[in-house]
């Protein structure tokens, strides 16, 4: 199984979620790169709130969840879409939608996971044809994007009293898993249920 990498233990989480304090306006029918002033959290300087503000970064190569998502303001003309883009070329997700009222926002999430090189970028990229002018709205829970390194294995290095290169499966946090006596009971019952020795 595979979790977020340093998630419970290992090394420290490669994560960062970002959003944008103001509106950014999306002319209608051109696919618009959305950027984003404001950082959530970023671990592992994957996002810059000074050039490129658009991408995250994967600065360890491995596998990567990625998502987004995107407050579009009411009018019901039209489409709205969201899609995650590689490197400024290929598309690794997309979802778009029919605009369903003239007085309730347009809100939907997109995520994916790709295999991602150290230096390859993302970017949410937001496409809307009202026939005018629409904004992608402001704020934590509108319009946001983030990605997260998902840990290689479900092998995880020791923390304490181990050799070197020493693992422990995901579940386990140390080389010895200690249990009860009742915990072995109750086992040994299970097993005399289902007709094998205990």
């Amino acid at each position: 199984a595979q979790g977020f990498q340093g998630v419970s233990g290992g090394d420290a989480i490669k994560a960062a979620r970002v959003y944008n304090s103001a509106a950014q306006s999306l002319t209608t029918g051109s696919e618009t790169v959305l950027t984003f002033n404001t950082e959530n959290y970023d671990t592992d300087t994957i996002h810059s709130t000074v050039t490129n503000t658009g991408r995250l970064t994967a600065n360890l190569a491995g596998k990567y969840f990625i998502s987004g998502g995107a407050q579009f303001a009411a009018n019901v003309t039209g489409i709205r879409q969201l899609r995650i883009r590689k490197d400024g070329v290929t598309f690794i997700g997309q979802h778009k939608q029919i605009s369903a009222s003239a007085t309730e926002v347009t809100r939907f999430t997109l995520q994916t996971h790709y295999d991602l090189s150290a230096t390859n970028y993302v970017e949410l990229m937001a496409l809307q044809d009202s026939g005018g002018a629409l904004d992608a709205q402001s704020g934590l829970e509108a319009t946001w994007f983030g990605m997260a390194r998902m840990a290689d294995t479900g092998a995880r290095p020791v923390q304490t009293h181990a050799l070197p290169g020493d693992r422990v499966s995901f579940a386990d946090g140390q080389p010895l898993l200690l249990t009860s006596t009742a915990s072995l009971a109750a086992v040994n019952d299970w097993l005399r249920e289902a007709g094998d020795e205990a």
